[in-house]
C-alpha cells in the first residue's frame, strides 16, 4: 500500500462517518443530539440538522446527499484498496473534481442562501478536496 492510498483512506474514513451520521439522523434512526456522538459533532437546530431538511440537502432529489456521500467514500475507500486501470483512475479523478465543484456550490449554498453554518458539512467538502488532490497527484 502506498501512501497515497493509506492517506485516502484517511481522508475517506472520516467522510463515510460524517455522511452515514448525516444518513441516520436524516432517517430518523438516529437523534440529531445522540449521546454517543461527541459534542463537536451534535447537530442542533440551528446549525446541521436544520439543512437536513432543504432542497440543498437533496441535490440530485433522489436519495438525500449523506447517500450519495456515505457511496461516494465507500468507493473512495475501495480505490485505495485496489490497482486501478488507467481508464478506471481518469473516471475517479474526473468524478472526484466534480464531488468538489458540488462541494463548493453546497458551501455557498449554506453560507448565503441557507445562512447556516455546519461544521461538519464544511469539513466533508475539504475532505473532498484532499481527496480530489490526492487521487489527481496518485
Amino acid at each position: 500500500m502506498e501512501a497515497s492510498d493509506i492517506f485516502l483512506l484517511v481522508l475517506a474514513v472520516p467522510g463515510l462517518l460524517i455522511s452515514l451520521w448525516f444518513t441516520l439522523v436524516t432517517y430518523g434512526i438516529l437523534p440529531a443530539d445522540a449521546r454517543a456522538v461527541p459534542q463537536f459533532c451534535r447537530m442542533d437546530d440551528r446549525s446541521c440538522a436544520s439543512i437536513l431538511h432543504t432542497p440543498q440537502a437533496r441535490v440530485f432529489r433522489i436519495a438525500p446527499n449523506a447517500v450519495f456521500g456515505t457511496a461516494w467514500y465507500g468507493i473512495v475507500i475501495a480505490v485505495s484498496l485496489v490497482s486501478l486501470s488507467p481508464l478506471m483512475m481518469d473516471i475517479a479523478v474526473t468524478a472526484s473534481w466534480l464531488t468538489v465543484l458540488l462541494s463548493a456550490w453546497l458551501a455557498w449554498s449554506l453560507r448565503f442562501r441557507l445562512r447556516t453554518h455546519c461544521p461538519l458539512c464544511y469539513t466533508s467538502h475539504l475532505l473532498n478536496l484532499g481527496i480530489a488532490l490526492t487521487l489527481s497527484l496518485r
